[in-house]
């Protein structure tokens, strides 16, 4: 399994160069939060724009794995930021927080 860095570096360049959030933010604030070691930030601005232009299953999977990884496997605490965000795969979305924790049959 790769690294969830190598991961989030692959997601980012299936999004077009000009690709922008909603918020502002765009593929060249990735990279910087990547640079950064920012894990966790880089997964949200991903997101975000994600929500904005279409993307494939294999984006999706690829901030899965990353998370999944980053956090020592599904439900386990780790001390990686993805750790505390609880990913989850549903059908091409990403679900957060509690719902996310629901999904996967977390209490």
């Amino acid at each position: 399994m790769d690294d969830a860095f190598t991961l989030l570096r692959r997601a980012v360049e299936l999004l077009p160069e000009d690709a922008v959030a909603e918020n502002g933010q765009s593929v060249r604030n990735v990279r910087a939060e990547i640079a950064f070691q920012e894990w966790e930030m880089a997964l949200d601005v991903l997101i975000e724009l994600a929500d904005v232009h279409p993307v494939s299953t294999a984006f999706w999977a690829m901030l899965v794995e990353a998370a999944v990884g980053a956090s020592g496997g599904p439900g386990k605490s780790g001390t990686a930021p993805f750790a505390r965000r609880r990913l989850c795969w549903a059908p091409g979305h990403i679900l957060r927080g509690r719902a996310a924790q629901a999904t996967v049959g977390h209490r």
